[in-house]
């Protein structure tokens, strides 16, 4: 699988980060299986 950076996949999904943000924190979308967190934080 290749991860893309949240700027390119709002710019392809038109979702905006605050979208993404809140699925993320709701549990909607899993760690590890659609986002992961950068090694830097």
């Amino acid at each position: 699988m290749t991860w893309i950076r949240l700027q390119r996949f709002c710019e392809l999904t038109g979702y905006t980060a605050d979208a993404v943000y809140a699925k993320m924190k709701k549990g909607a979308w899993a760690e590890g299986l659609h986002w992961c967190k950068a090694p830097d934080g």
